[in-house]
């Protein structure tokens, strides 16, 4: 299984991959803190199975962050 987490905010992207390694044992976990790391990892590694994103992420303010990650995909 492939995970996805796009945060801003380290310490929750830590805490998140903590408890999906616990959850989905053997599971290969991405980490992006950015939109250019998070379309980075999707234009690479493009089939994942989960994508955890926090909307909130700043530099998602004012995007249409669906739109952009179906054009990166």
């Amino acid at each position: 299984m492939k995970i996805l987490i796009a945060a801003d905010n380290s310490l929750f992207r830590n805490a998140l991959k903590s408890v999906l390694m616990h959850t989905f044992s053997g599971a290969i976990i991405f980490q992006a803190e950015n939109r250019n790391e998070l379309t980075e990892d999707i234009k690479e590694v493009h089939d994942f199975n989960l994508i955890a994103l926090d909307f909130d992420m700043s530099e998602f303010a004012e995007e249409n962050t669906i739109a952009m990650l179906v054009q990166a995909a």
